[in-house]
């Protein structure tokens, strides 16, 4: 009777971690800014600021802050809050946005002389 008892309760045990590690929610998922992205950005029509393009960012430190450069030879600071990213270039102009997925965000910017636009990124 032990030895039944013991196989059962063991049994429940596998049945029960397997069963609750494949169940993660959406709040478990840990969205990884760090790493680099392909960065597409559109500034409003109205604006003074660069035509349209791509840059490439590198996004250093943890997985709620830290610091970013590009190839367009420009830096500054990122934060994550959940789904939620900012990132604040020097000069001042902010993206603001969200995760999509793990490897994808989007958002809005804008820059620091109030320029608005929009930006796509895509983890490399």
């Amino acid at each position: 009777m032990k030895r039944v008892f013991s196989v059962a309760l063991i049994s429940f045990c596998l049945i029960g971690l397997l069963f609750f590690n494949s169940c993660k929610t959406e709040e478990e998922i840990v969205y990884d800014i760090r790493g680099t992205w392909a960065i597409t950005y559109t500034w409003s029509a109205a604006s003074n600021m660069p035509a349209p393009g791509t840059m490439i960012d590198t996004f250093v430190g943890s997985l709620t802050s830290g610091t970013w450069t590009n190839n367009e030879g420009h830096n500054g600071t990122y934060s994550v809050n959940g789904m939620s990213v900012t990132f604040t270039y020097t000069s001042g102009t902010t993206y603001t946005g969200s995760f999509t997925s793990l490897t994808s965000m989007n958002g809005t910017m804008i820059s620091y002389a109030s320029s608005t636009g929009t930006w796509v990124a895509t983890k490399m």
